[in-house]
């Protein structure tokens, strides 16, 4: 389910960030996302996006876990929250 910018989900999935060319989201872009059940939410990027995290980590790291990404270059987005 999305409401404006925030993305909620029970089940397992993948969030898949698209390259520029694909989806030209502003610089300064935040895509909010929680995990509200057991699936695992694994943040994902296209070939040529670069993900930036801490440990270089991109999983919520379980139910009612959140996240955040924020695009801070043409295909760049930083990756920030409760991640495993």
């Amino acid at each position: 389910t999305s409401y404006n910018g925030l993305l909620i989900t029970g089940s397992a999935g993948t969030l898949t960030i698209p390259l520029n060319a694909t989806v030209p989201f502003e610089i300064g872009t935040q895509i909010i996302f929680s995990q509200t059940g057991s699936g695992t939410i694994t943040v994902a990027a296209t070939g040529g996006v670069t993900i930036q995290s801490q440990g270089a980590l991109l999983a919520l790291n379980g139910q009612y876990a959140g996240g955040s990404l924020i695009k801070v270059a043409e295909n760049t987005w930083e990756l920030f929250g409760n991640l495993a």
